[in-house]
């Protein structure tokens, strides 16, 4: 099943691990929408993602890949993703491994709010990969430190302005 085209991405019926988190953030969802699409500046926000580079001459559009790389103290990894929604302003979902393979969707979507967007960040693995079997038995969730590293990265920038 494709779920890329739902506006709203939710988790699938059989996900093994799912989250959600929001954050209401001082900038326009375009704003918004233009960091949380940048995969080379992930690092910037993120407790474990430390970047991307885009595969093949992708941009961020749907069906393009690239590799993601992840550190924590314990160790480094990359994997291949592929984006499955692309809309600006609105949503930006990236799935590990490929839509067809099916493991965890990263969906990053954006609301308009009166003073700015309400980003909600959403993650569900349906099938694991043999490194992620092996690691998700240490899955914790991480979304305060994510919180706390978009909001500080994005104070950061409006101070610089």
């Amino acid at each position: 099943m494709c779920l890329a085209s739902v506006w709203r991405m939710q988790a699938a019926a059989d996900a093994r691990h799912t989250h959600e988190a929001s954050i209401e953030i001082e900038a326009s969802p375009g704003d918004v929408y233009a960091m949380v699409a940048d995969i080379t500046r992930m690092g910037e926000w993120s407790p474990e993602a430390s970047g991307g580079v885009w595969l093949d001459g992708g941009v961020g559009e749907v069906g393009d890949r690239f590799v993601g790389h992840n550190r924590t103290p314990e160790r480094e990894w990359e994997r291949e993703c592929e984006v499955a929604r692309a809309e600006i302003g609105k949503d930006f979902t990236f799935v590990v491994g490929g839509v067809e393979a099916n493991c965890t969707w990263w969906s990053y979507e954006m609301e308009p709010t009166p003073t700015g967007t309400k980003l909600t960040e959403r993650w569900w693995m349906v099938n694991k990969t043999p490194a992620m079997a092996a690691a998700s038995r240490g899955i914790r969730c991480k979304s305060c430190l994510y919180r706390h590293h978009v909001d500080r990265h994005h104070r950061s920038n409006q101070e610089g302005r």
